[in-house]
């Protein structure tokens, strides 16, 4: 990569020719030139894109991972890096109880996309607060990204894809590093089990609702 040269691995990201930038910026070539987007002075009048990471509370503890993206290291943290680690920790803080209290309906009304990813979003209130601000109308015509480590498709006894299903398109991207004694050993609270039981439900489902799409 260094050189100049994409990796194989990478090749996901060079499909057609093009980088995930690329791919991006035509996504939203329309915009370029919204004389509603914002003014001679660049300020944004309205939220079309929402690129949502509400908190850092997660039920996996990663090696490669870090407090400050999931809520689960705290202990580890402070076992490692002492009055340090603690510092750190105390200089985090809850910004509101309630986010998305602080969005208008005005603003989510102009929401065409959102990427929501966490701390894992799937036991995260503010995603599912988020969620219900948003009518089956405004659902009907935006699409949704979410990054889960897919440990759970329920939040308060209910299945989370029948409530995404409202949205016009669904791509959920399920974050995984590896499975059995690998995966389990990389990912605190891994169960490879659990990740392929939901796995299944979750391909089951999109033969359920055609407009939802899984990648690993």
């Amino acid at each position: 990569m260094v050189n100049g040269n994409p990796d194989s691995m990478c090749d996901v990201c060079y499909t057609g020719g093009a980088d995930l930038m690329d791919t991006w910026n035509r996504r939203w070539q329309h915009k370029l030139d919204d004389p509603d987007l914002y003014d001679k002075n660049m300020k944004v009048s309205s939220i079309h894109y929402l690129d949502a990471r509400f908190s850092n509370i997660c039920n996996f503890k990663c090696r490669m991972c870090h407090p400050s993206l999931s809520s689960s290291w705290y202990a580890n943290f402070l076992e490692i890096y002492g009055d340090t680690g603690k510092k750190y920790l105390d200089s985090m803080r809850v910004l509101d109880d309630n986010a998305i209290a602080k969005f208008s309906d005005k603003a989510i009304a102009n929401l065409e996309h959102m990427n929501v990813a966490g701390g894992e979003p799937f036991i995260t209130a503010d995603f599912f607060r988020l969620l219900d601000r948003i009518s089956d109308e405004q659902a009907a015509k935006m699409s949704i990204n979410v990054t889960t480590n897919l440990s759970t498709l329920f939040y308060k006894r209910k299945n989370i894809i029948d409530m995404l299903s409202r949205f016009k398109t669904i791509n959920i991207q399920a974050s995984v590093d590896g499975y059995g004694e690998i995966g389990e050993y990389q990912r605190t609270g891994f169960s490879s089990q659990k990740f392929f039981n939901n796995l299944d439900m979750l391909t089951q489902m999109t033969r359920k609702y055609r407009h939802i799409h899984v990648n690993l």
